[in-house]
């Protein structure tokens, strides 16, 4: 899937501007400009997003739509009080992974 493909599933999902710039660890201008497509998105940010995306349609499948962005800012002790928004900026997405996936086996929630 195109990196635009997943911004666009992001902001749809209620994943804002700032939350993307935590989840790839740039400054918010950046996010901006590349939400405006005023500058490259690198590689690096683009596999970022990616895994925010692909995250984000996990959890979608699991809570209520609106909970996503709001599950994606919540520190969780789980990542040692860190959001799964600053788990994937710092290339940790595997953690948040395991996480949705324990959520998505029958009875967790």
């Amino acid at each position: 899937m195109a990196v635009r493909d997943d911004i666009a599933h992001l902001l749809a999902a209620g994943v804002n501007p700032d939350d993307l710039a935590v989840a790839t660890g740039v400054p918010d201008e950046l996010a901006e400009a590349w939400l405006e497509r005023h500058a490259a998105i690198t590689r690096e940010h683009a596999d970022r997003i990616a895994s925010l995306a692909a995250i984000t349609r996990r959890m979608r499948t699991i809570v209520v739509a609106d909970e996503v962005p709001v599950w994606l800012r919540r520190p969780l002790p789980a990542l040692d009080g860190r959001s799964p928004l600053q788990a994937i900026a710092s290339g940790d997405h595997a953690a948040v992974e395991h996480i949705v996936g324990f959520l998505e086996s029958p009875g967790a929630i």
